[in-house]
């Protein structure tokens, strides 16, 4: 089972080119025969095998007493109750065809996240980095060569540049987790985990996504804040960091000024990456449209425009479409004559799919995740936990969740409670 569960790791890569979405339907097929031959598989070893079934037993009532499975699934509760009362039944339950969500597809990717936990031990995670790392050395080269074809952003297999940058800041976490697990026999996989690092944070700036951007940003600075002030306490790789990120957050708060106060200047402009952060301001047409969008999304579930009850279970997953529409702003088109069918904020579309229900739910996860990761326990890569954990919030703050972004979302939670459960044992 669990080699089954380590092939998810190839579906960044995966597409079905006869599909009407081919990035989004490979991705979502592969996801589900997976997860659909696992549960087959592992409820038939219930029934067959006593041993295997204490064991899990065992496992699943430690998890229930576990804050962030806890709230994950209560998320999953309020996401699958707010069903009922989706102003479009069919596509909160089913999801749509371009999105691959709903709670069947959410469903799914919460059966990964399952098992996962009650299947996978250390080793298992280190050969779902390792065979990531392979999808990741594939999307970056892909990549790079649609930047020199002329693409100005470039998405590889993903689908969507914004996918793709956030999808690097996984391999960043995942590289370092790598490169601090290497054997004297495993050369080749520590040079790869160590030069994936830079080459990560080269593909978010080749992506030119800003939210993958300020997201990594947010969470350099972050994580040598908590360096600076525990690193005495914090070995990595037998080192202490107290003094290498003191140097280092200096110079992040040099260059980020620097930047701020030059941004106009041509070299940013040649810069790709950050000549798109340059042009970020209060007139900016990507900007404009989103804060305009951001207060349709309020407007949706403001008990003032009468959708009290909206407030409290939302319009229905997949369902955001129609919220706005319904309180459509005719000044985004100035900005952008697109369609939403997000709010391109994941806290915002929380609250308007799954009401204020969904999103206390929601934040508590991250509550529990960050208090864990930034709590006084000893735990296992403390750095590495902070650093994607909160470079993915941040960003998410500016984008929403796709296929490809969810599995390291669900990978992070996993991960994050395996370390916790196998500390206290």
């Amino acid at each position: 089972m669990n080699f089954l569960l380590v092939i998810i790791a190839l579906m960044p890569l995966f597409m079905a080119h006869s599909a009407f979405f081919p990035y989004i339907s490979g991705k979502v097929m592969l996801l589900r025969f997976v997860v659909a031959v696992v549960s087959i598989w592992f409820f038939v070893s219930l029934i067959r095998k006593r041993s295997f079934r204490d064991t899990m037993s065992e496992k699943f009532i430690t998890l229930c007493k576990n804050p962030i499975f806890f709230s994950l699934s209560a998320y999953f509760v309020v996401f699958t109750l707010t069903t009922f009362f989706a102003v479009n039944p069919y596509w909160a339950f089913w999801g749509s065809i371009e999105r691959g969500e709903g709670v069947v597809g959410m469903l799914f990717f919460f059966g990964f996240f399952l098992f996962t936990l009650l299947l996978f031990q250390k080793k298992d995670w280190l050969s779902f980095f390792k065979l990531s790392m392979i999808t990741a050395i594939i999307l970056l080269i892909d990549a790079m060569g649609e930047a020199f074809k002329g693409e100005v952003r470039p998405a590889s297999f993903t689908g969507h540049p914004t996918y793709l940058g956030a999808y690097f800041i996984f391999v960043m976490f995942m590289a370092s987790i790598l490169w601090q697990n290497t054997r004297r026999n495993e050369r080749v996989w520590e040079i790869i985990s160590i030069v994936m690092i830079p080459l990560s944070f080269l593909g978010i700036f080749i992506t030119k996504t800003r939210g993958a951007l300020i997201g990594i940003m947010a969470g350099f600075f972050i994580t040598l804040v908590y360096l600076t002030l525990f690193g005495k306490d914090v070995k990595w790789k037998r080192f202490h960091l107290r003094h290498l990120s003191i140097a280092f957050l200096a110079f992040l708060v040099l260059f980020s000024g620097i930047f701020i106060a030059t941004r106009q200047h041509p070299l940013w402009q040649a810069i790709p990456g950050l000549n798109r952060l340059a042009v970020i301001s209060s007139k900016d047409a990507t900007t404009q449209s989103r804060l305009l969008t951001y207060k349709v999304a309020l407007r949706a579930v403001d008990p003032k425009e009468g959708n009290l009850d909206k407030l409290l279970v939302g319009w229905g997953a997949d369902n955001f479409s129609i919220a706005w529409n319904t309180f459509y702003d005719p000044r985004i088109y100035m900005y952008d004559p697109t369609t939403l069918d997000r709010a391109h904020n994941k806290v915002l579309d929380t609250l308007v799919m799954n009401g204020i229900l969904g999103l206390i739910t929601y934040l508590a996860i991250w509550f529990f995740s960050f208090k864990v990761v930034f709590g006084r326990e000893e735990i296992e890569y403390r750095p590495d936990l902070i650093f994607f954990g909160v470079s993915y919030f941040v960003q998410n703050l500016f984008v929403f969740d796709s296929v490809v972004t969810y599995i390291p979302f669900f990978v992070f939670l996993s991960f994050l409670i395996l370390l916790q459960l196998t500390k206290k044992a």
